[in-house]
């Protein structure tokens, strides 16, 4: 595992490619065999900081699980079912609300992606257009690029 600094370039195997931002403090590490359930992850070193972007096996036991970020909600996909965006809204402690998203990437021939995210407070909603906003700034602010997000009336 190693640091990674702002304006550095990550091609991850699942096909996406991201540019680390300003002012982000995160980390990559890197597994080529895949065993540990991930071949390559550009994760954040602030827990309330949104942003980990993953390259998953595509046996990995993460998928399989009948719960977690694969089998949120569906909140919208891509025509030819290679992107979909997923979500999931609870209450915790006394945040009014906390919302995980995540974008699950199945390309051909590659290992499944995953980005994931997360909002809190009063700002944090699972209403497909504001979920696709956020979803969307982090694709701005990683510049990630290897596939299109769908829009919200895609579904």
């Amino acid at each position: 595992m190693r640091d990674v600094r702002a304006g550095e370039q990550a091609a991850l195997r699942c096909g996406l490619t991201l540019i680390v931002p300003q002012g982000y403090r995160g980390w990559y590490a890197q597994d080529p065999s895949g065993e540990m359930g991930t071949y390559d992850t550009v994760g954040s070193k602030d827990i309330d900081r949104k942003g980990l972007v993953a390259s998953f096996m595509a046996s990995s036991d993460t998928e399989e699980q009948p719960y977690g970020p694969y089998r949120w909600p569906l909140v919208t996909r891509s025509a030819d079912g290679v992107v979909e965006v997923r979500c999931f809204a609870a209450r915790l402690g006394t945040a009014k609300a906390c919302v995980y998203m995540s974008v699950v990437v199945r390309q051909p021939g590659r290992p499944v992606g995953l980005v994931e995210l997360s909002a809190y407070g009063e700002g944090a909603t699972d209403e497909p257009d504001r979920v696709m906003a956020q979803v969307a700034s982090i694709w701005r602010d990683f510049s990630i690029s290897g596939v299109d997000l769908p829009t919200a009336s895609d579904l």
